[in-house]
Order: C-alpha cells, then sequence, then structure tokens
C-alpha cells in the first residue's frame, strides 16, 4: 500500500484515547478524498472570486480617474469619445484574438489571466503616469485587447464547479 494511502486511511481512522472512532470520521476512505475534492473546489471557487474582486477594484480605482486626465488635458467631447471608442473597437478585437488563442490551444487559461492582469497593470499606470492625449489613447487600447479577465474566470468557474445549482450559485456571485 502506498505511503499517502496510508496516510489518508490512518488519519480517517484516527481513534481517541478509548478507542472508538472519532465523531464524524469515517472508515471510507472514499468519502475522505470525496471531501478533499469538495474542499478543494471550494479554494478554487473562492479563488475566482478573489481575483475578480481584485479585477474590479482596479477598475473601480481608474475609471474615475480618467474624467481627470480628460480635464488636465484639456480633452475636447470629440477626442473623449475617440479614446472611449478606441477602447471599444480593442475590447472586440482583443476578444476574438485571446478566445482563438486559448480555444486553438496556443495559451492556456492560466497565461490568459496573467496577461490579462498584466496588460491590465501597465495600462492602469499609463493612466496614472500619462502626459499626452495619445499615451491615454494607447493605454485604453492596452486595456482593451487584454482584458478579457471576466470572460476568462467565467470559463475557470465553470470548469471547477459540477453542473446544476452549483454552477448556478458560483456564477450568480460572481456577476
Amino acid at each position: 500500500m502506498p505511503a499517502l494511502t496510508r496516510a489518508r486511511r490512518s488519519a480517517g481512522e484516527a481513534k481517541d484515547a478509548s478507542g472508538s472512532k472519532a465523531a464524524g470520521e469515517t472508515k471510507d476512505t472514499g468519502s475522505n478524498e470525496t471531501k478533499d475534492a469538495t474542499s478543494k473546489q471550494s479554494r478554487l471557487v473562492y479563488t475566482v472570486y478573489l481575483l475578480a474582486f481584485l479585477d474590479y477594484v482596479g477598475v473601480a480605482l481608474v475609471i474615475p480617474g480618467l474624467a481627470f486626465a480628460y480635464k488636465e488635458l484639456d480633452m475636447t467631447p470629440y477626442q473623449i469619445g475617440i479614446v472611449g471608442s478606441v477602447y471599444s473597437a480593442c475590447q472586440i478585437v482583443g476578444g476574438v484574438v485571446l478566445g482563438y488563442l486559448r480555444d486553438a490551444g496556443h495559451l492556456g487559461l492560466k497565461q490568459v489571466l496573467l496577461l490579462s492582469f498584466a496588460a491590465s497593470s501597465v495600462s492602469y499606470a499609463m493612466v496614472g503616469l500619462h502626459t499626452t492625449v495619445g499615451m491615454l489613447a494607447g493605454s485604453r487600447a492596452i486595456v482593451g485587447l487584454c482584458k478579457q479577465t471576466n470572460t476568462q474566470l467565467t470559463t475557470l468557474l465553470a470548469c471547477v464547479t459540477d453542473d446544476g445549482a452549483d454552477r448556478a450559485c458560483s456564477m450568480g456571485r460572481l456577476n
């Protein structure tokens, strides 16, 4: 019997001083493995929630600052519209490109999430350090092309939850 299995079995069959099994523990190691899988699934779900929270906090810190950046650069309403349109157009293109790269197997889910967070960080730094309208538009283009965190986190959540009510509840909490 492998050492890991013996350790799990001995942990599952722990006895108290009187010789009887501890309360709530079972002899069946299969139920312990099920508990381990469930706790691992819970940790993954909460990790997804944490990543989504960090993403939302980053957006919430930067978006209000855009108005001040527009005012500081004396941008016209036309220029503000162009900068907003750059973000939207890049988000459409970036979603298609990153989706293709992910589905074709060129990038994994982890790499896409890391790319999204890294590009968002660079873009948010550019917003904070802006000196020209072009730099501001460039920062919006970068975040538009690469920021697909919500889509990727939804995919990850679908992969780690079971079909049915658990998945629906988890998806509802994410959004």
